[in-house]
C-alpha cells in the first residue's frame, strides 16, 4: 500500500502475502488500519493506492485481480 505521511512524503507498507493457487477462490480479508494517520491529518483524511505485484510465478501463469472491494464505511 502506498500512503502519504503527516510530511508529504509517500511511503510504502506491506499490508499482505497471499498464496495463489491453480483454481478460482476468493482471497481472505485484509484488514488495512489507516485510522490513526487520517485522525492526526487536518481533515481526517488518508489517501491511500494499491500497488500488487506477482512474485515467484512458476510456469509463467497469467494472473489478474478481479472484483477489489474497499468497505469506505468498515470504521465507522
Amino acid at each position: 500500500m502506498l500512503y502519504e505521511d503527516l510530511d508529504g512524503h509517500t511511503k510504502k507498507l506491506k499490508v499482505a502475502r497471499l498464496q495463489g493457487s491453480n483454481s478460482w477462490t476468493p482471497s481472505t480479508i485484509v484488514p488495512i488500519y489507516m485510522d490513526m494517520l487520517a485522525s492526526a491529518s487536518e481533515d481526517g483524511l488518508t489517501a491511500v493506492a494499491f500497488d500488487f505485484k506477482v512474485e515467484g510465478n512458476p510456469g509463467g501463469a497469467a494472473w489478474q485481480i478481479d472484483d477489489l472491494y474497499v468497505d469506505p464505511l468498515k470504521g465507522n
